[in-house]
């Protein structure tokens, strides 16, 4: 018995398509990249100027803004865990009280 062909190609609920779903992560990506990956970094060596950085051409000011957020982010990250009182998080989760470096009252 035959089928009819608009029976076998119903169109794929666009929840479902593969293809849709990564197109939309790699575009959220993109754009987290130039907010935490790309940005810090530009203002950085605008403001200090650091390795002549207004006077570069454009694509190398792009590639000196990457690595210097890259270099930065981390320490970034850690100052603004510790100001919010969140520094020794992980380590009380993977050692207990014992193994933090963090000072306590003896």
């Amino acid at each position: 018995m035959l089928r009819n062909p608009k029976e076998i190609l119903e169109p794929m609920p666009l929840d479902q398509n593969f293809t849709l779903i990564d197109l939309r992560a790699v575009a959220l990506a993109s754009v987290l990249f130039s907010l935490f990956g790309f940005a810090p970094g530009y203002a950085l060596g605008w403001c200090t100027n650091a390795l002549s950085f207004r006077r570069r051409l454009l694509s190398t000011r792009l590639l000196i803004a990457v690595v210097i957020s890259v270099s930065v982010n981390p320490g970034i990250v850690v100052l603004g865990w510790s100001a919010i009182g969140l520094g020794d998080l992980g380590c009380h989760r993977r050692f207990g009280n014992h193994g933090c470096h963090s000072v306590s009252s003896q």
